[in-house]
């Protein structure tokens, strides 16, 4: 048994001091296993393997080797039993510095360790917050089929040589880019089409080639968005040598039932004008429900009051770097090419936003997590097997094989995890504006229908093709019955 005491540090409300005595004959039983471990494997002439008496030890070798061994157990066990008496919870390694004690008395040692925060719940129901669900009109379902269509358009050559770069058109050009008259490679296409009026390259750039002609060529000034991935070229004016080399139009597809066909497995374009209206509201409905629940929650941890331990932070930035390193491992893209597609110009420059980042999520997933333990809030095998097979089943996967992966291995606590907190969230937006639920039950049941459709409209396909393949087969029997024998 250890007696141990704990202090906060000021001005550190995570950071906790403990004091750890450990009484005299228990650092003579580390001493004991210390020293059975060194002669274990000793060997001193006159004395068998293993038989060597502590007391002729000592005598020639000193007491400092079996105090260092029992050193490396004793500090970390009388830890552990400190921190399991004292309820604390740490989160990262502890700072160990020695008080007083040696051998042949009682040893006193500090621990400066990092514990979970204490979280404070403030008011997390009734916040005075509502909900504004989304409507879907026909100019929106318009909107989406000018899409649909924008998505088929074909490009027709412009064989007016007096033809001028105009918004709507498709314009082919090849630029150079130069920073202080030095070309940038990064700033160089030799062929690249632009959509006119899109705005998909640089801010200015499409409005630069206005009036141009094909063949024309055109000097265009622009400066770089502050916020573009490199940093030698945030902010900074560019000169682009620019060629149009010919000019395209759009040719948009005729709004029929043919174009539904196509985009669709409707039949006509009524049809399609109601499975896009059908599109809208799930989507909208969900976006505005995910908007509702971070609102909620985003006043809930606002209502709390304390402080992230830095280690945890750290700790979440560094899983989070090994993370997209692994994610680029699994797409075969070098690191360096996989930040620079994510905006980053270097792993720092990742990890000090990926640092900025941890402290809200942690804060929002502790608070989260407190909530749930206040309210109960746990996953029922019911919640945990739904959600498998809609898992499996939008993979392509075997429920059986997905629910065997989620019993051995990490998978399966993960999953648990985040529904214990995707379910806490939801009851915060519920309990805010009862309004919340009625939607979000309405959403989850439409979907399921949906998914129930597109079931009964899979089987119904397999079984056509099952009969189809079955008249094949009896017509060729047949026809070898038929034929006459050899």
């Amino acid at each position: 048994m250890v007696k141990a005491t704990v202090e906060t540090v000021e001005d550190r409300e995570n950071t906790r001091v403990v004091r750890i005595e450990v009484a005299p004959e228990e650092v003579e039983e580390y001493m004991n296993r210390a020293f059975a471990e060194i002669r274990s494997e000793l060997t001193i002439p006159g004395f068998r393997k293993g038989r060597v008496p502590r007391k002729i030890f000592e005598n020639r070798f000193g007491v400092e080797p079996i105090w260092e061994e029992a050193l490396e157990k004793l500090v970390p066990e009388a830890y552990g039993e400190a921190i399991t008496d004292l309820e604390l919870n740490p989160v990262a390694p502890p700072e160990v510095d020695f008080e007083d004690g040696g051998p042949d008395e009682g040893f006193v040692f500090t621990a400066t360790v990092e514990v979970m925060p204490e979280v404070e719940l403030g008011e997390y129901k009734d916040l005075g917050i509502e909900l504004d669900l989304p409507e879907i009109t026909s100019e929106d379902v318009d909107e989406a089929l000018e899409d649909l269509r924008e998505r088929r358009a074909t490009a027709e050559v412009v064989e007016d040589e007096e033809a001028e770069v105009a918004p709507g058109m498709l314009a082919v050009v090849g630029f150079q880019g130069y920073l202080d008259g030095a070309p940038r490679e990064e700033l160089t296409a030799e062929e690249e089409m632009l959509d006119i009026g899109s705005g998909q390259y640089l801010p200015g750039f499409e409005d630069g080639l206005l009036g141009a002609k094909a063949g024309e060529t055109r000097e265009i000034e622009i400066e770089i968005p502050a916020d573009a991935p490199s940093e030698d070229l945030a902010g900074r004016e560019v000169t682009f040598e620019v060629e149009v080399k010919e000019l395209k139009n759009k040719v948009l597809p005729e709004l029929d039932d043919e174009f539904a066909q196509e985009v669709s497995e409707v039949e006509s374009l009524e049809e399609l004008r109601e499975e896009l209206e059908e599109y809208l509201k799930d989507a909208r409905m969900s976006a505005a429900l995910e908007a509702f629940e971070q609102e909620v929650v985003s006043a809930v941890v606002a209502g709390t009051d304390f402080e992230v331990p830095d280690p945890m932070i750290a700790d979440l930035a560094d899983r989070r770097i090994e993370e997209m390193r692994s994610e680029a491992e699994g797409r075969d893209m070098e690191f360096d090419q996989y930040l620079m597609a994510r905006g980053f110009a270097s792993e720092e420059e990742a990890r000090e936003a990926l640092l900025e980042q941890a402290g809200p999520d942690l804060k929002e997933s502790l608070v989260l997590d407190a909530v749930a333990k206040q309210e109960d809030i746990e996953v029922t095998e019911e919640e945990f097997e739904g959600e498998l097979e809609k898992r499996a089943e939008g993979m392509g996967l075997d429920a059986g094989m997905l629910r065997q992966l989620a019993m051995t291995t990490e998978y399966g606590r993960r999953l648990r995890s985040d529904l214990r907190i995707q379910k806490t969230r939801r009851l915060l937006a519920g309990w805010t504006d009862s309004e919340y639920t009625e939607a979000r039950e309405g959403l989850e049941a439409h979907r399921e229908r949906r998914r129930q459709e597109a079931r009964e409209r899979a089987e119904a396909e397999a079984q056509a093709a099952a009969e189809e393949s079955g008249e094949d087969l009896s017509e060729v029997m047949e026809d070898e019955e038929d034929s006459p024998e050899e």
